[in-house]
């Protein structure tokens, strides 16, 4: 391990955990998918045939849950037996509501979340938005796994490093003393504990982020990105769109009709960016879009909606107005962002590093905890130097992708 990070440290090179492809999380994906669709089938079955009503109190019930899904779905954290259990409730939740918006539209030809769109070509918007929840939720049980193996892995990685490449130990105590007059030689000492201190907190050590590393930035998020978040992200630019398709004679007035097919084509270039960009780039890219997309998306939808139900006037018009100001703000911020990766917003004057450590959050997707050894070193010079283990190989590449493949 000391000897990747050396290289890494002189020729720029990548180090990455060697891990076997692990896919036992999609068994709990298709485990919450599972629960989800069956109760939306269950209650399409079984009030189709009397058509129920559905009055005011339960209208507004169901757009309490909505909210509670999305305060569920940013703040309750990917880890823990509360995450499992939040989220194949909120897929049951989410499943339920779509099957009642469903049969809504077949005895009414409604909706009782959209009052603006009257009538639809096959389903109402709230069938969609709530299956989307359903398909986040069931993400979520996909990021819960990986949290799991990821903090194994880590545990492994720390387990009897001191912090120091001179306490490093070697099945062949030659080639131990070799290395290490090598690196003492070269006065690369502080460069490689620096690689191997990003390698054990984000899972690999690459230059941009042994770059953002040395500058004081928390790069412990940008190894790992959360599945879910990156469908949320896509559907905060894409669901304005699929409204428009559901919707007879669209769901915008006349001057914002433009502005789904924007938030698509934006929406489209943002997840080709993210499926093109390196894996150690991705982590900002779904942070980034968390914080500029998918945030202050939600926070205008709300606002509209209260506007919607506490003035007299008929706010519909301007339904699409806080997609048209996305599409010219948020939207375009966040493309560039993704663009310019952690590197890229690195080089910009001044500036650079406030922008990494402000959309690098290090609680969005699986960061991984660092060690005690880790927090008193970074006190004493700025660096948090982790525990590793010898144990756990690495591999160097000089362009590597995910290592869930």
């Amino acid at each position: 391990c000391v000897y990747e990070a050396y290289l890494a440290s002189t020729m720029g090179k990548v180090i990455l955990t060697a891990v076997p492809p692990d896919w036992s999380p999609w068994r709990h994906v298709v485990a919450a998918l599972a629960s989800g669709v069956s109760v939306f089938v269950i209650v399409i079955a079984a009030l189709l045939s009397h058509c129920p009503s559905f009055d005011v109190e339960f209208r507004a019930t169901t757009q309490l849950c909505f909210f509670l899904i999305v305060i569920a779905i940013l703040f309750v954290p990917s880890e823990g037996r509360l995450a499992s259990v939040v989220n194949h409730v909120g897929a049951v939740l989410c499943g339920a509501i779509a099957g009642c918006a469903w049969i809504v539209y077949i005895c009414s030809d409604g909706d009782f979340i959209d009052v603006c769109s009257k009538t639809y070509r096959y389903v109402p918007p709230t069938v969609p938005l709530f299956l989307m929840g359903l398909v986040i939720f069931a993400c979520r049980e996909a990021d819960r796994q990986w949290c799991i193996r990821h903090e194994r892995e880590a545990e492994q990685l720390r387990r009897g490093y001191s912090g120091s490449v001179l306490d490093a130990q070697a099945s062949v105590p030659e080639d131990r003393d070799r290395i290490l007059r090598e690196i003492q030689a070269r006065g690369q000492t502080k460069e490689v504990e620096h690689a191997i201190d990003v390698l054990l907190s984000v899972g690999m050590s690459t230059p941009a982020l042994r770059l953002a590393h040395s500058k004081g930035i928390d790069v412990s998020a940008a190894g790992q990105w959360s599945l879910s978040t990156v469908f949320l992200t896509q559907m905060s630019f894409m669901y304005l769109g699929i409204s428009q398709f559901t919707s007879r004679g669209g769901v915008c007035s006349a001057g914002l009709r433009w502005v789904p097919y924007v938030r698509c084509a934006e929406g489209i270039v943002w997840g080709c960016l993210f499926s093109s960009i390196k894996h150690d780039q991705r982590g900002f890219a779904v942070s980034a879009g968390m914080v500029v997309a998918v945030v202050p998306c939600l926070f205008l939808w709300a606002a509209f909606a209260l506007i919607h139900a506490n003035i007299e006037r008929d706010a519909c018009p301007w339904e699409c107005f806080p997609d048209a100001v996305m599409a010219f703000t948020m939207g375009p911020l966040a493309l560039a962002l993704a663009w310019l990766g952690v590197d890229g917003c690195l080089r910009v004057p001044v500036v650079g590093p406030a922008i990494v450590r402000t959309f690098l959050l290090p609680h969005i997707g699986c960061p991984r905890r660092r060690s005690p050894e880790s927090e008193s070193h970074e006190a004493e010079d700025g660096a948090d130097i982790a525990s590793a283990d010898s144990d756990v190989s690495t591999s160097d590449h000089s362009d590597t992708d995910n290592h869930r493949d």
